[in-house]
């Protein structure tokens, strides 16, 4: 979907940074073998 100002909430557009993620302390396939 492209961006348009006016369907997009700008309060939204401060989760770029996706601060929200925790921090990685395994890969992946170190995941899937536990």
């Amino acid at each position: 979907m492209p961006y348009s100002k006016e369907d997009t909430a700008r309060m939204m557009l401060a989760n770029i940074a996706s601060i929200e993620i925790p921090p990685i302390f395994s890969t992946y396939i170190d995941w899937l073998q536990s």
